[in-house]
């Protein structure tokens, strides 16, 4: 069952985190290759399935063009899972 990310984050182990974060990356890299950039992502915006470790983002009503040389290429990262380093 596809459930919000927002609703099971904490639930999550460290490994399917990471999985997520490299599948929300991979989606990103390919918005952007496109000039696409989505500024509402946010956990609230991808829905995960553990069971076949499914991850899909929704909500491209708010997606804008933009350059392919913007500086801060995926802010869509930083929106979902704030400083990378710090484990989410």
């Amino acid at each position: 069952m596809d459930r919000f990310l927002a609703h099971i984050w904490d639930e999550l182990s460290n490994r399917e985190r990471t999985h997520v974060r490299e599948e929300c990356e991979k989606a990103i890299r390919i918005l952007r290759s496109l000039s696409i950039h989505v500024p509402d992502a946010g956990k609230h915006n991808v829905l995960y399935q553990r069971e076949i470790r499914t991850v899909t983002m929704l909500d491209f009503e708010t997606a804008i063009e933009c350059p392919q040389s913007e500086d801060v290429p995926y802010i869509e990262l930083l929106s979902l899972f704030g400083d990378h380093t710090s484990g989410g």
